[in-house]
C-alpha cells in the first residue's frame, strides 16, 4: 500500500476525537488548511509536547490533526492527553479505515492539506521540524 500522492483528494478522517468534539476534514473545506499527523506508535511526552507548541503557533491558520490507531484505553488515553494540555484534535481510528484510506501502513507519516480539500504534499519523516517546514512550503506560502 502506497501513500495517497500530491493532487488526490483528501479522504476524511473517522474515529472518536480524544481531546473534544468531532472532527470532519469537510468542515475544514475553503476555510483552513490541516496537517493530517500519523505520529509514531510510541508515546512520546516530549514529541507531544512539541506537537502542541507547532499547534499553537499555526493554530489560526492551519488546523493540525493527529490520527492514532491503538491506545491503551480510551480513558486512560484522554487523561494523559488532557494532562499534557493537548487542544489540537487526537483521532482514534480503532478500525484503521484513516490508516487504510491514506495508505499509511507504519507510521509517521504526514499529509499536507490545502484549503480545497486537495492533498499538496506529503512526508514520512517524522520529526516536527520537517513539519513545520512543510507547512510553511505547502500550505503558508
Amino acid at each position: 500500500m502506497a501513500l495517497l500522492e500530491p493532487g488526490t483528494p483528501a479522504p476524511e478522517i473517522e474515529g472518536e476525537n480524544l481531546t473534544g468534539a468531532p472532527v470532519k476534514l469537510a468542515d475544514l473545506k475553503g476555510q483552513r488548511s490541516a496537517v493530517l499527523l500519523f505520529p509514531p506508535v510510541n508515546v512520546d511526552p516530549a514529541r507531544i509536547n512539541a506537537t502542541k507548541a507547532l499547534y499553537e503557533k499555526y493554530r489560526d491558520r492551519v488546523e493540525l490533526i493527529a490520527v492514532q490507531k491503538t491506545v491503551p484505553s480510551k480513558p486512560m488515553a484522554k487523561m494523559f492527553l488532557q494532562q499534557l494540555g493537548v487542544q489540537f484534535p487526537v483521532v482514534l481510528d480503532e478500525a484503521g479505515a484513516t490508516f487504510k484510506a491514506y495508505g499509511v501502513e507504519k507510521p509517521p507519516a504526514a499529509f499536507f492539506i490545502n484549503r480545497d480539500g486537495v492533498i499538496v504534499a506529503t512526508g514520512t519523516e517524522g520529526e516536527l521540524d520537517a513539519i513545520e517546514a512543510g507547512i510553511q512550503e505547502h500550505l503558508l506560502s
